[in-house]
C-alpha cells in the first residue's frame, strides 16, 4: 500500500505544481441527504418458522464531484449510510469511488488512479435482502487503491507504442473471521506496439504482458499467481465494415497446484463495424482450453439497443472486484446492472468464463432494461456457476410522479455445496415535492430456495423515505 500512496502523492504534487496555462478547470458538486424507514417481517433473514419482524432506519449522505481541466480530470461518487435495527445498535455502510486521470508531460507521460471502498458480501451463500442488502455479519469492507502510470510514443505513420504499469492494493476489513478473506496485491506491466496507418488496411499489434497476484495473508499453496504473455495480432480490413482477426502467441503461468496452464495461444475471428454498433467475435485456445471472446453493442432502433460480452480469464475474486470498480464512477455505462448478490470474496485463483447479454430501451416516459449474466469459476478443487437475471422498468406518470419495478433472480451451483436460487422484486413510487426534494414508498419481497431447509428464507418489506439535494 505504501508504494501506491507514495506514487499518488508524488504525482499529485507534480500536477499541482504545473502551470494552468490560463485554462480554468470546470467543477461540479452535487450533494444529497436522505432517510429511509423499512418495516420487515424477517429482520434477520431466518427460516420461515423462526423469523422476527423489525424496523430498520437508515440515514445517508451522497456526493458527486467532478473537475475537468486541460490536463487533469477528477471525479468522485460517494454514498455513506448509518443504519439501525429496532432502534438499537448502529452499522455503517459506504460506497465510495474516486478516479483521476492526468497528463503529466504532454503527449508522453500519463497517470490514472482509482480508489474505492464499499461493503461486499463475503460468501455467495450468505442471506441477502433484495431491499436492504446483506446483514453486517455477512459483509466486509473492501478498500482498493490503484495507480497506473504509462507512457506513449508515436513513431510517425509507422507505429504507436504504450508502456503501462498497474499497481493495485486491495485491503479487506470488518469481517468477523479474518480467515475468511485475505488482502491482495496485483502488479501488471504491459507493452503494446500498434502499427500506424502506413500499412493501409493491414494492422499489427504486439503485446507483452506480465501480471503477478499475491494473496498477502496466505501461506498455503496457491497464494501467488504469475502470468507472462506474448502475442502478435494481425487485423485486415476487407472493407470498412468487416475486419478479419488472427492472433497467436504463448502464455506461461506460475500457479501452485496440479493444473498446467502453460502453452500456445491463438484466436481467429472478425469484427463488424457499422453506424449502429459493432460486433467482435473470436475463437481460439488459451490456458490449454478452448476460448471464445465476444463484444456486442448494437442500436436495433434509435430507442433501444442490445449489448453483450463473453470472455475467459485467469483471475481471483478480489482482482475481479477491482476491475469492476475501475474507471470513472460518473460514467453512466459503469455499474449498468448492479446486483446485491455477490460471489465469494476469497477463493484464490480460478479460470473464469464470464458472459453478459442485455437490452436497454428508452421510450420517453418509459425506460427498461433486461440483463443476464453467466459466471463459471473453475478452482483447483471445485467449480462454481452463477447465473443472474435483472429486469427493470420505470415510468414517468406525470412531471413529478414516477414509478419503477425491478426484478432479480440468481442461481448458484457449486460442486461442494447445495445449489440455491434467490428471487427478489421491488416496486417503488417517487414524488418530487420540490425541484431538489422527493419522497418515495414501495414494497419488496425476497425468497431463497435451497435443498437445506435451514438456509431458506422469505422476507417482505414496506419502506418509505425521502431525499433532499443541494
Amino acid at each position: 500500500m505504501a508504494f501506491g500512496v507514495a506514487l499518488a502523492v508524488c504525482t499529485a504534487v507534480t500536477i499541482v505544481s504545473q502551470p494552468s496555462d490560463g485554462v480554468a478547470a470546470e467543477y461540479r458538486l452535487e450533494q444529497s441527504v436522505g432517510t429511509r424507514i423499512s418495516f420487515t417481517d424477517n429482520v434477520d433473514l431466518d427460516p420461515d418458522g423462526e423469523k422476527d419482524p423489525g424496523v430498520v432506519n437508515t440515514l445517508s449522505y451522497g456526493t458527486e464531484f467532478s473537475a475537468t481541466g486541460r490536463r487533469l480530470t477528477l471525479s468522485l461518487s460517494s454514498d455513506l449510510g448509518v443504519e439501525s435495527e429496532n432502534a438499537s445498535g448502529l452499522s455503517f455502510e459506504q460506497d465510495v469511488r474516486a478516479f483521476a486521470s492526468a497528463e503529466i508531460f504532454e503527449d508522453f507521460l500519463f497517470l490514472d488512479a482509482n480508489a474505492s471502498s464499499n461493503q461486499a458480501v463475503i460468501d455467495s451463500a450468505s442471506p441477502v435482502s433484495g431491499s436492504r442488502g446483506a446483514d453486517e455479519d455477512d459483509t466486509a469492507s473492501v478498500h482498493i487503491l490503484e495507480v497506473v502510470p504509462y507512457v506513449r510514443q508515436r513513431f510517425g505513420r509507422w507505429a504507436d507504442a504504450e508502456l503501462r504499469a498497474r499497481h493495485t492494493e486491495t485491503l479487506v476489513t470488518g469481517e468477523d473471521d479474518d480467515d475468511d478473506t485475505s488482502d491482495e496485491r496485483d502488479m501488471q506491466q504491459t507493452l503494446t506496439v500498434t502499427s500506424g496507418n502506413a500499412l493501409n488496411r493491414l494492422g499489427l499489434e504486439l503485446e507483452l504482458d506480465r501480471q503477478k497476484t499475491v494473496l498477502l495473508d496466505r501461506d498455503d499453496p496457491g497464494n501467488e499467481l504469475e502470468e507472462r504473455l506474448g502475442s502478435l495480432t494481425t487485423n485486415y480490413a476487407f472493407s470498412r465494415f468487416f475486419t478479419g482477426i488472427v492472433r497467436f502467441g504463448y502464455v506461461d503461468v506460475d500457479l501452485d497446484g496440479t493444473r498446467d496452464l502453460d502453452g500456445p495461444l491463438w484466436d481467429v475471428g472478425f469484427q463488424l463495424n457499422g453506424t449502429r454498433g459493432s460486433l467482435l467475435l473470436t475463437y481460439g485456445r488459451r490456458y490449454d482450453d478452448d476460448r471464445i471472446e465476444a463484444q456486442l453493442n448494437y442500436a436495433v432502433t434509435p430507442r433501444w439497443r442490445v449489448f453483450g460480452s463473453l470472455d475467459r480469464t485467469l483471475d481471483t475474486s478480489l482482482s475481479s472486484a477491482a476491475r469492476e470498480r475501475r474507471g470513472d464512477p460518473l460514467d453512466p455505462t459503469i455499474g449498468l446492472d448492479p446486483s446485491e448478490f455477490g460471489q465469494d470474496l476469497d477463493e484464490g485463483a480460478s479460470l473464469v468464463y464470464s458472459g453478459r447479454l442485455g437490452i436497454a430501451g428508452d421510450y420517453g416516459r418509459d425506460t427498461f432494461g433486461i440483463t443476464s449474466t453467466y459466471t463459471d469459476r473453475e478452482f483447483e478443487a471445485r467449480t462454481e456457476t452463477t447465473v443472474t437475471l435483472n429486469a427493470n422498468w420505470s415510468r414517468e406518470l406525470s412531471r413529478d410522479l414516477s414509478s419503477s419495478l425491478s426484478l432479480e433472480a440468481s442461481d448458484v451451483d457449486s460442486d461442494d455445496d447445495d445449489s440455491e436460487q434467490t428471487l427478489a422484486g421491488t416496486a417503488r413510487i417517487s414524488y418530487n415535492i420540490a425541484e431538489n426534494a422527493r419522497v418515495f414508498t414501495g414494497f419488496s419481497r425476497t425468497q431463497r430456495f435451497t435443498e437445506t431447509a435451514s438456509d431458506e428464507y422469505t422476507e417482505n418489506v414496506i419502506f418509505f423515505g425521502g431525499r433532499l439535494g443541494f
